[in-house]
């Protein structure tokens, strides 16, 4: 009678979901093809060691089968095989279980890991069925219709506005036509009592020789207690020593600054008197 398991990976074979070899392995798994590896019972640890590197590239199940690498190559056909990969996921789950048969404890996580995976590719195998049975019958997602249309106010009416939060319409207050400020209410501007040049009924101005100020005071003007300045004595000595001579005429002659107290310079002597 001939083994499940060697009879499990016959039929793989068949189908043509199986790679033999450390090289299709390696090929099937940088593909991502691969779900379930076997390696011999009497394979070495370098390729044990390449096994498990395979598997963890592939993200995928390693498994070490009882049966040797002379029966596993029997069972496909060639002299002797190491290792191997199946590449669908529902052989891979069929292999499992029938080591499960013959030792639960090592090989039953493996058979659950493989039963969640066999469940998403079922799932997802339904739908790319539905989306291809849709394309080809032509179904559409159903289009929402288009809201009712508002109805228009009749010509020569303006639609009714809710009066602002905050406010009674048609109350006292600011507006049109009510009383305080508004386009009826007494307004400032020109020609109305107020401040501002050339308003008729503005008060006199303040200025200089303006009737809001008395008279300026000048020199005469002082009050009695007054004394003035060092520069007021000296100009006025100055102007009284020179009140009886004429102004001497610009002209050939006549010096620089003449007729200045310091003589044209800054910081020189006067002439002398």
């Amino acid at each position: 009678m001939m083994d499940p398991i060697l009879s499990m990976i016959g039929i793989c074979r068949k189908a043509g979901r199986i790679e033999a070899g450390e090289e299709p392995v390696d090929a099937a798994v940088r593909a991502r093809d691969a779900r379930l590896l076997l390696l011999a019972a009497d394979a070495a640890d370098n390729t044990a060691r390449r096994c498990a590197h395979f598997a963890e590239v592939g993200q995928c199940l390693w498994l070490r089968i009882p049966e040797s690498k002379y029966e596993l190559g029997r069972a496909l056909g060639r002299g002797s095989c190491a290792i191997l990969a199946i590449t669908d996921t529902g052989l891979a789950l069929a292999v499992a279980q029938r080591l499960a048969e013959h030792d639960p404890a090592k090989y039953d996580e493996a058979v659950a890991k493989l039963q969640v995976k066999a469940q998403r590719a079922r799932e997802r195998q339904e739908e790319q069925l539905r989306h291809e049975k849709n394309l080809r019958q032509g179904k559409r997602r159903a289009k929402t219709p288009p809201p009712p249309p508002e109805e228009a106010p009749p010509k020569g009416r303006t639609p009714d506005r809710p009066p602002a939060p905050g406010r009674r319409p048609g109350g006292p207050g600011k507006g049109p036509g009510g009383p305080g400020k508004g386009p009826s209410g007494p307004r400032k501007g020109p020609g109305g009592p107020g401040k501002g040049p050339g308003r008729p009924g503005a008060g006199p101005r303040k200025g200089p020789g303006g009737a809001g100020r008395g008279p300026g005071k000048g020199p005469d003007d002082r009050g009695p207690g007054y004394r003035p300045s060092r520069k007021e004595r000296r100009h006025a000595e100055v102007n009284a020593r020179y009140a009886h001579a004429r102004p001497v005429k610009r002209g050939k002659g006549s010096k620089p600054g003449g007729d200045k107290p310091n003589g044209g310079k800054p910081g020189g002597k006067g002439p002398k008197v």
